[in-house]
């Protein structure tokens, strides 16, 4: 008897909760215990249809001073109180630690997503002034004569400091061209990262050492200084400051179908107060139809179709007039041109 009174207060407990605004799963888990490997927004995903609605979840949890943090180790307990779902956090879970993984520490939050998505973007890939790759040394030619180039060959490069000797480089490809959708202003140029160098023989030519390489590397490849900033990846999801509103302009990976976790660029930047972490509603844009009944005095000859929303991105790096975003979950394909604008919850 007591079994089916569970299974009748888990059933009676799920209808409640698809019954409310937070539109919570019907499988959703019980209870759960952060585990090293998960990210925040697979956790949201296990419980809510709209994990952005994840905050509005933990209201039950004031101790909580970041709903965007959860560690390995914390317990979710999904309960009903007074005819409202709540999800409360403990400490103190049990969680099996492999050898491989019991070496790395488990006091560090799980992240937002994988991180190993946006990696390439992070420190490798950016977007420049047309002007900082074209007046920036290049490559002339391979000291080996070798058709494809990579890591441990030799190549010459012109336009290198005669007092550069050891210094590190990044080689660069000029890419495509972000523009306004509108105005086709340009915003700046993909500077594709192609791999990293190092001078051996300082000259003109001077003589570098490939030390890695995403691709082949070729002549007219340009060389920009390296940096070792060191990249936050503890993205804090958040508003913008002020109402934005912009628009997908390219997809990085040449992809062209846009999902969850695709990087995309989008038109606004620094310019537009934006920070990485800024999270951005996605919308279809509305197409103009026509009317399909003959139009009548007072009817439109054409329709206006509304904007839908489509999911919603995150900021992760931000230049002076466009920004990566990474797509946190989507409700249907996205496209180049989708709005982008502040989210209604976060």
């Amino acid at each position: 008897m007591r079994f089916l009174l569970f299974i009748f207060s888990l059933g009676f407990l799920h209808c409640a909760i698809a019954n409310t605004n937070l539109n919570i799963k019907n499988d959703a888990p019980m209870t759960y215990t952060v585990q090293p490997g998960d990210t925040l927004m697979g956790i949201a995903q296990m419980y809510l249809d709209n994990p952005m609605q994840w905050r509005q979840l933990l209201r039950a949890n004031p101790q909580i001073k970041n709903p965007y943090q959860l560690y390995p180790g914390q317990v979710l307990n999904l309960t009903l109180v007074d005819g409202q779902e709540k999800l409360t956090i403990s400490n103190g879970g049990t969680i099996k630690l492999s050898p491989r993984i019991r070496s790395k520490a488990i006091n560090n939050p799980v992240p937002i997503i994988p991180l190993s998505v946006i990696k390439p973007f992070l420190t490798g890939t950016r977007v420049v002034a047309r002007d900082e790759l074209k007046y920036a040394p290049y490559i002339v030619a391979t000291a080996d004569e070798h058709i494809a180039v990579g890591a441990g060959d030799r190549i010459y490069a012109l336009g290198i400091s005669s007092h550069s000797s050891n210094q590190e480089f990044a080689i660069y490809r000029m890419g495509e061209a972000y523009k306004n959708p509108l105005s086709q202003q340009i915003l700046g140029y993909e500077a594709e990262h192609v791999g990293d160098a190092k001078v051996v023989t300082a000259g003109q030519p001077a003589t570098l050492l490939v030390t890695s390489a995403n691709r082949e590397v070729l002549a007219k490849d340009r060389l920009l200084p390296a940096t070792s900033a060191h990249v936050n990846t503890d993205f804090i999801l958040s508003k913008p400051l002020h109402h934005v509103t912009g628009n997908i302009v390219a997809v990085l990976n040449g992809v062209t179908q846009i999902g969850q976790y695709q990087t995309v660029v989008i038109d606004m930047g620094k310019q537009s107060n934006l920070k990485p972490g800024n999270v951005l509603a996605i919308y279809r844009q509305g197409q103009k139809i026509e009317n399909p009944i003959k139009p009548l005095t007072g009817y439109q000859a054409e329709v206006q179709l509304p904007n839908e929303w489509a999911g919603d991105l995150m900021v992760f790096r931000v230049f002076e007039n466009v920004s990566y975003g990474v797509v946190l979950h989507a409700t249907r394909a996205l496209h180049v041109n989708d709005i982008v604008t502040n989210p209604n919850i976060i």
